[in-house]
């Protein structure tokens, strides 16, 4: 199944499988919002912080080729967390990016569909 449902059909309609490499913003979507999820409801301490950095990291594959700046955000948060120096850090910006970020794409992609 893939992380954003039905983004990730193949030419015959079928679901196609979902890789950490896949570029899709949605599904980076998914992992910075559990990302930020599990540090403001659990904090930092292990082995919360090792899922925090595991959920920035696979961000950072759906996003490295077609979106790199907001990958680049993605790996500078994993990097303060595995620096223990997480107070540092201010989920905002990254936050507010992935939102425009996906609400670009999914208006091209409803114009897309409404020209069809």
């Amino acid at each position: 199944m893939s992380c954003c449902g039905e983004r990730h059909k193949d030419e015959n309609g079928r679901i196609a499988p979902v890789y950490p490499a896949t570029q899709c913003v949605e599904c980076a979507e998914k992992h910075i919002s559990l990302a930020s999820a599990l540090a403001w409801e659990f904090g930092y301490a292990a082995p919360n912080r090792q899922r925090i950095i595991g959920e920035l990291g696979a961000a950072a594959l759906h996003l490295y080729k077609r979106w790199p700046s907001m990958a680049q955000m993605c790996r500078d948060a994993r990097h303060i967390i595995q620096k223990r120096r997480e107070s540092e850090l201010d989920w905002n910006p990254l936050l507010m990016e992935i939102d425009r970020l996906v609400t670009k794409e999914l208006k091209k992609t409803i114009a897309m569909e409404d020209s069809q």
